[in-house]
């Protein structure tokens, strides 16, 4: 799954770098409750900071993965997990180490690789009108709380597949 991530993380830049070309001189990326734009940025710092977050957090997760990889590894048997008998020992703690870095990975980091996009490209339609309009509100609302709601199925899941030794994940 890493390389998924990898591959979104390129997506983000790839897509920040296409949009340079058809961005305005000045960039419209706070609004007010009203709708009235409160700051604006240049073409070249919004594609720069639309590049590197995702570069952030895509290196942050992978660190975290590599981490959480490397604890698994070297906990104590009775680590707090639902089956840690079987989860922790030797013969199965590889599994244990590679399906938590893989829950971190998955809807952690793709999530918020999915996240960026999405609002990038958001703040690039709305700064595509003349004048620039105001994004739509309800769906940059909905977009954080679909990402939640994500991540508590991933976690509910993640802890119900170490009730069940016979679920293997990929």
């Amino acid at each position: 799954m890493r390389i998924l991530l990898i591959i979104t993380c390129l997506v983000n830049i790839a897509f920040a770098f296409g949009t340079l070309l058809w961005l305005p001189e000045q960039i419209a990326v706070h609004f007010s409750p009203d709708g009235t734009v409160n700051r604006y940025e240049s073409p070249f710092s919004f594609v720069a900071l639309a590049c590197i977050l995702p570069c952030i957090i895509a290196s942050f997760m992978l660190g975290i993965s590599f981490m959480m990889s490397f604890s698994v590894m070297h906990m104590p048997e009775q680590f707090n997990i639902p089956n840690s008998d079987y989860w922790m020992n030797e013969e199965n703690r590889p599994k244990t180490a590679q399906r938590i870095a893989a829950f971190t990975i998955d809807l952690f980091g793709i999530g918020m690789m999915l996240l960026f996009l999405f609002i990038h490209g958001e703040l690039v339609r709305v700064n595509l009108t003349v004048p620039p309009g105001q994004p739509n509100v309800e769906m940059l609302c909905y977009a954080p709380i679909v990402l939640l709601a994500v991540w508590a199925f991933g976690f509910v899941y993640l802890y119900l597949s170490f009730h069940f030794p016979k679920i293997e994940t990929q």
